[in-house]
């Protein structure tokens, strides 16, 4: 999602009751408690989904070529990398905004955000196509490391349906 005045990405968060909810259905989703998600939003086909930040860490990110669709590599890794490979669709409702300013790191991320911002078309186009990729199903690596992004989605609808019926 972007900011409707200046068409910027922002960075979010995600409920974790919801990605313990997707963990449940693919192995491959890392689950709240292992890892705190910060990302950014992107629209893919029909579909919002959420593309996790993490922090560069040179044995693995060194590895990831410059125009590898599976991550975006910020400023040469120097500011983490966009992990396209980790990305869930998500629910608006599963949503959080974060404020930058109450965060302990937010010069690196004030960072991350404004080099994304820079290259967001580059980097929705590697979404879009590892998305292609994976859901054409071409790709044994990719069916083995990547998430089932098809799977993930209808699992997402039930989770919405679920909370719906929740509310009456």
């Amino acid at each position: 999602m972007t900011n409707k005045k200046n068409n910027k990405l922002m960075l979010y968060r995600i409920k974790g009751k919801y990605i313990d909810f997707l963990a449940s259905h693919d192995s491959k989703v890392m689950e709240k408690n292992k890892r705190l998600y910060i990302g950014i939003v992107l629209k893919i086909n029909t579909h919002t989904y959420f593309a996790p930040l993490t922090s560069f860490k040179p044995k693995k990110h060194k590895k990831i070529k410059d125009n590898s669709f599976t991550a975006y590599k910020i400023k040469n890794g120097e500011y983490g990398v966009v992990s396209l490979i980790n990305m869930i669709p998500v629910l608006e409702s599963e949503i959080i905004n974060i404020n930058i300013d109450d965060l302990k790191y937010k010069e690196y991320l004030t960072n991350q955000i404004r080099y994304i911002n820079k290259n967001r078309k580059t980097i929705k186009s590697r979404a879009t196509s590892l998305y292609e990729a994976r859901t054409n199903g071409n790709s044994e690596k990719l069916l083995a490391i990547c998430y089932d992004f098809k799977l993930l989605e209808k699992k997402s609808i039930e989770y919405q349906k679920e909370a719906n019926l929740c509310l009456f």
